[in-house]
């Protein structure tokens, strides 16, 4: 529905009811100060429409009138509810129910009602009429706000009297009647519009006629009136509201009575919602191994009784298909004294803890239990924590493989095995500090007083044997950490060589920051106080569940978070039964917000307003930090958290000390940082240009890297696979049967494929996808194909149809994928019709001659070439689904003839696809612009040469699922369409997809490309070995893809652009042909490097020297920058380019335009582009390049968005849930 202007009032349809189309529409509304109130219901997203609106309403002017949508329905719109709008003089916004406004008789209206003819233009700007959804509790908050009219449902009762608004009753249906009097007689906060004859039945319902409406609104607005009497009981009774809510006032206290009732209810039931620094990754390692070869590996959990709900409450973060991939087995806990009974986790001892390490190590108390319980689950493989010594020794009683699995990383664990022989050699000469002699990189020298008394011996537990320890952890197949290759890769080559251990593997971040809804945990209320924060502007406090903190030092902590004059969100231990200082809350007020014991860390750590982690560095928690990009402020407190201290201020620099003074391992000997040293630790890292910002920069790259190294063809993901295959072979070596490491890639031929798809006992899904003529197109495709295989390899079987000359460039990028990647997917042919014009072989956009493309477009939308060869290879392989290209919509026809699923798959973005879709027929006759319809939050105007020319031309139709090409392939022919894009890139532009009706299902499973590989070794690539050369951030990177035809003469100013810049760049050209103009190469030296043809961008892109990318705007590279984090200068040349590059620019602000605006003709046709000069290009590449300009502005906000692209692809990322969903989706049609 669209909106209109009629007169001067202005009607809101209800598909335009979003908060950035009232808040254009609200222009009316009064913008001075808002009644808000935290514990309101109101998001500030929608008080933010009111401060963009211009000020002309006086305080307590307007009466709002809002019904519930499904009462509206018993309403006789025959009358106006608020009467005689000329004669009440009152300023109005009203709640209508969706219905056409007048003149548009078209509209899906609930009720196709339209307001008295001439009304609106009577009534003018004093009213506002909005059809369907308002945000009522804004609306009500507002200071114009002066009564409402109202139904009397509870909801909106209960809104009224919060906000202090009085009310006029109009009651319509159920209890409303009931609770009119509620309102009127006893809490006295309002009036009846009518007295005459109502009724609960729309049959019996009197008319209220128009004067009586008018007398209403207006005697109750009259200044001295009953409304005044009533606002001030309204606003008395909103204080006591708001009191109830506050802490510890009743409702505050009832909740929290709830929540206890609900806790102890869930323990009755063996549930549990902390994660212990152990059991958690325990947890997340068990699940992991299951997903990643869920064909040969069945892992338990072995824990004691009061554990298993840890380990429920852990499974229950990776979804509700966890529990059913990972079992758990138990065993006694034994009895020790001073411990009470179902205390089994230091989480829960309290000051008992030493008890819980004692138990730990004593092989005599715990040995038995666990022996017993391996041999009844008779597993093939062992693996056990580092404090279990024996467990190595069982498995070779037992004739298996035992790998230990440390939950701390490489640095650590190398530091402490290396600062345990500096203390043995050291005792007794009094040194203050030891050192790790042959510690890589700089000198790693820690004060005796902060290593961990058991290296140092000076406090041992009982029964702890260090030597034997570290033989035991020795003898241990493998050694597994929850780290990643970039962040300790040479502290692990150092463990593994000093024969510490014999094999290394990185598996981790094993449990990924994510978003409340993508972690599973609800929308906790820290959630919601932390979306009313600014980005980047609260410090996040948590200690962990294990270490005690003083009540002298918590109250000092207090003090100095509330002198840091920053806002808070500070997690407190319960067990530590600490309170605040006195007034310390009334003083602080809604900056701070306090949690007692469980928080969602990595929901918090994920969210956009944290701008900080003040962490005691546990290794879980600084990896949660790392990997959220989070700057982190240490305060380490106990065992190897002051080692990790140095990696995370020294080596990684994310983060800086809060204090520098006397500190210590041991809880007697610590000194009290005091408050002073606390807010000023605080406000210095989080001002405007600090060291936090630096420090944010480093850890939004290490995020990065950390959601590659788990993303498909990442070192975590290899590594993972790697121990897998290891555990497969050790358990051969024992005697066991083994399983292929992964089936071997033999391409298909169409007999081979037949018989695969003819025989009926096959159970899994068969998959054939049907890519356009273009590399820009089959990459995409082959990489879809292979996570679809990887995701589900028991259940899924992907072969991509393609014509000869392109099988190739399939197997090329089946290569990207390594052996498991590449032997996951079959291919099968189909001819390739011949084409006037067109050499044999010449099968490909990007082999075709420019002036033989066309033809490539054109036989591709031909279904009477097209059709018959496809047909009879999708008949002969006799799929259980099809994913085809845009291009091919015949084959919607087909699929629907054979009784199977087809899908359509995009590979370009959302935005553009949605933004071509609304333009298609709307581009008028010689128009030099158009401006982009119905698309959320934003006005995008484009010239029109920079169109794609099938929207110039009325005779041409876009390749779009809303938009068909025949009657029989709209969006009702296909199952649903899959799109290379994530969410958190294109969330508004994804959601219109099925909210519009462009498809019946939508899937958002990208960036589908694999994550680069590691940097190759020195001279295995000139152009990588060049970059390393260069400092970093510094190196400009341009491409244009593998299908524009860019001009000698561009070429030439872009070669001299690029001399004048000064700037170091890597240029990689298409053609063979161009030669640089006379000197250049001479002059610009090592600075700059060309390549001809073929360049490695994913590698490229993600090296450290890259600081800018010069690209078209093909979505494939746009998805690739956003993927390594690196911002973009845009240079769009044909397609949908032009379009995909305001989403760069102008929504995701992740770069800019090469070429001022105005400053030339662009254009898709090469015929009308004008010549980009040498000194447009100096000027805007030494522009985005300068320190503090636009370019780092871009890169900050491209660096979270990688963080995001690497955590949509990561097992439980939305990208990575929608393919499953898909997967599922396609299993149940079949």
């Amino acid at each position: 529905m669209s909106s209109r202007s009629t007169g001067s009032l202005t009607t809101l349809g209800t598909s335009q009811v979003t908060p950035m189309k009232i808040a254009e529409k609200l222009a009316w509304t009064n913008a001075t100060a808002l009644h808000t109130q935290v514990n309101l219901d109101v998001q500030a997203l929608y008080y933010d429409l009111y401060n963009l609106s211009s000020a002309n309403k006086p305080p307590y002017s307007k009466i709002y009138v809002g019904f519930q949508a499904q009462e509206q329905e018993g309403i006789d719109h025959k009358m106006c509810p608020l009467g005689d709008q000329e004669g009440n003089g009152v300023a109005t916004a009203w709640a209508a129910p969706g219905g056409a406004a007048a003149g548009e008789a078209d509209s899906a209206a609930a009720d196709g009602w339209a307001p008295p003819a001439g009304w609106e233009d009577r009534v003018g700007d004093r009213g506002l009429l909005v059809r369907d959804w308002v945000p009522q509790t804004a609306i009500l908050a507002h200071s114009a706000t002066a009564a409402f009219l109202t139904h009397c449902g509870w909801n909106s009762v209960l809104e009224g009297v919060t906000a202090g608004v009085p009310l006029l009753t109009w009651p319509l249906v159920f209890e409303q009647f009931i609770t009119e009097r509620l309102v009127m007689d006893v809490l006295r906060i309002g009036e009846r519009v009518w007295d005459g004859a109502r009724s609960v039945r729309y049959k019996e319902a009197a008319l209220v006629p128009a004067a009586a409406v008018a007398r209403a609104v207006a005697r109750f607005l009259e200044p001295g009136g009953a409304g005044d009497a009533a606002r001030i009981r309204a606003q008395e009774l909103a204080a006591e509201a708001h009191a109830a809510v506050a802490e510890g006032a009743s409702s505050y206290g009832d909740l929290r009575r709830l929540i206890d009732d609900l806790v102890e209810a869930r323990a009755d039931a063996g549930e549990s919602a902390r994660q212990p620094l152990h059991i958690g990754p325990f947890t997340d390692l068990a699940v992991r191994l299951a997903a990643a070869r869920p064909d040969i590996v069945e892992p338990t959990i072995a824990v004691t009784p009061a554990n298993v709900s840890v380990v429920r409450s852990a499974l229950k973060r990776h979804g509700s298909v966890a529990s059913s991939m990972v079992s758990i087995a138990k065993y006694p806990f034994p009895d020790v004294a001073g411990l009470s009974p179902g205390v089994e986790n230091l989480s829960t001892a309290g000051d008992e803890g030493w008890r819980i390490d004692n138990a730990a190590f004593n092989e005599a108390l715990t040995r038995p239990p666990q022996e017993a319980v391996i041999r009844e689950q008779s597993p093939d493989v062992l693996i056990t924590d580092s404090h279990f010594s024996w467990i190595v020794y069982i498995a070779e009683g037992l004739g298996m493989a035992c790998f230990r699995f440390c939950v701390i990383g490489f640095f650590s664990i190398l530091a402490m095995r290396l600062l345990a022989g500096a203390a043995a050699d050291a005792n007794g000469s009094g040194s203050e500090s030891l050192t790790a002699a042959g510690f890589p990189g700089p000198k790693l020298q820690i004060p005796r007083s902060e290593v961990p008394d058991f290296l140092t011996r000076q406090r041992n537990f009982d029964k702890f044997d260090m030597r034997k320890l570290q033989q035991s952890q020795d003898r241990c197949h493998g050694i597994v950490v929850n780290s990643f290759l970039f962040l300790d890769k040479p502290y692990c080559e150092k463990f593994v060589c000093n024969g510490f251990a014999k094999r290394g593997y990185h598996v981790g971040p094993l449990c990924l920051p994510q978003p409340p809804a993508v972690g599973n945990v609800g929308e906790p209320s820290c959630i919601s106080w932390l979306d009313s924060k600014p980005s980047w502007s609260v410090v996040y406090i948590c200690f962990g569940t294990s270490a005690p903190v003083s009540e002298e030092q918590l109250h000092e902590l207090a003090l100095g978070l509330e002198a840091s004059g920053k806002p808070f969100l500070w997690a407190v231990r319960a067990a530590d039964g600490w309170a605040p200082p006195a007034g310390w809350e009334e003083r602080v007020g809604d900056r701070g917000l306090l949690v007692r014991d469980w928080v969602p860390q990595t929901a918090i750590l994920a969210h956009s307003a944290t701008a900080a982690f003040l962490t005691h560095c546990g290794w879980n928690s600084m990896l949660e930090g790392a990997t959220a990009g989070v700057p982190l402020l240490t305060w380490p407190l106990v065992f190897e958290q002051f080692i990790t201290e140095r990696f995370v201020t020294d080596v990684l620099r994310i983060g800086e000390r809060v204090w520098d003074g006397p500190r210590s391992v041991r809880y007697e000997e610590k000194a009290v940082v005091p408050a002073a040293a606390v807010a000023r630790a605080v406000a210095r890292f989080l001002e405007p240009g600090g060291t936090g910002d630096a420090a944010r920069i480093r850890a939004q790259e290490l995020a990065a890297e950390a959601h590659a190294a788990v993303a498909e063809g990442g070192s975590s993901y290899d590594d993972l696979r790697r121990l897998i295959d290891d555990m497969v072979e050790a358990r051969a070596a024992a005697g066991g049967v083994a399983p292929a490491r992964q089936p071997q890639h033999r391409p298909l031929s169409p007999t081979k494929s037949r018989k695969m798809a003819s025989d009926g006992s096959s159970k899994k899904l068969r998959v054939v996808l049907i890519p356009f003529f273009a590399t820009s197109h089959i990459g995409p495709f082959t990489d879809f194909a292979v996570r679809l295989a990887a995701a589900r390899p028991d259940a899924v079987e992907a072969t991509l149809a393609v014509t000869p000359a392109n099988v190739p460039v399939v197997r090329s990028l089946l290569e990207r994928h390594g052996p498991a990647g590449a032997g996951s997917v079959a291919i099968a042919t189909y001819p390739f019709p011949a084409v006037d014009g067109l050499p044999a072989g010449v099968e490909n956009l990007s082999k075709a001659a420019p002036g033989d493309a066309w033809r490539i477009n054109a036989v591709a939308d031909d279904e009477a070439l097209m059709r018959p060869a496809q047909e009879s290879l999708v008949r002969e392989l006799r799929p259980d689904a099809i994913v085809t290209d845009a291009h091919f919509f015949w084959n919607a026809g087909l699929a629907d003839e054979l009784g199977v699923p087809c899908v359509q798959f995009y590979a370009i973005g959302a935005f553009s696809t949605i933004a071509m879709a609304h333009l298609v027929g709307g581009v008028k006759e010689g128009a030099k612009e158009v401006t982009i319809p119905r698309l959320p939050g934003h006005d995008l105007t484009i010239p029109t040469t920079e169109l794609p020319e099938f929207l110039r031309s009325s005779s041409e139709v876009v390749i779009d699922c809303s938009k068909p090409k025949n009657a029989n392939s709209g969006p009702s022919a296909y199952f649903g369409v899959v799109v290379n894009t994530f969410l958190d890139l294109e969330a508004e532009y994804c959601e219109m997809y099925t909210r519009d009706k462009h498809a019946k299902r939508a899937y958002f499973v990208g960036p589908v490309s694999p994550a680069p590989p590691p940097l190759p070794a020195s001279g295995e690539s000139p152009c990588l070995d060049w970059l390393s050369s260069k400092p970093s951030r510094s190196v400009v990177y341009l491409c244009f893809g593998s299908l524009t035809h860019v001009s000698d003469t561009q070429l030439d100013e872009l070669a001299l652009g690029l001399e004048a810049a000064g700037k170091p760049f890597l240029w990689v050209v298409r053609t063979d042909m161009w030669a640089p103009p006379e000197g250049w190469k001479e002059r610009v030296g090592d600075r700059g490097m060309v390549i001809r043809g073929w360049a490695p961008q994913k590698a490229i892109l993600a090296h450290p020297s890259v600081g800018a990318f010069v690209t078209q705007c093909g979505w494939n590279s746009v998805l690739e920058a956003v993927s390594a984090g690196v911002p973009v200068l845009t240079w769009p040349m044909v397609f949908e380019q032009f379009v995909t590059e305001r989403l760069v620019t102008k929504v995701l602000e992740i770069g800019e335009r090469l070429g001022p605006e105005g400053a030339g003709v662009r254009s898709t046709k090469d015929e009308e582009k004008e010549v980009v000069p040498a000194k447009a290009v100096a000027e805007a590449v030494t522009k985005f390049m300068e320190p503090g300009g636009a370019g780092e502005a871009a890169r900050c906000a491209i660096k979270e968005l990688a963080v995001k692209a690497n955590a949509a692809v990561a097992e439980g990322g939305s990208s990575h849930r929608d393919l499953l969903r898909l997967i599922d989706d396609l299993m149940q049609a079949k």
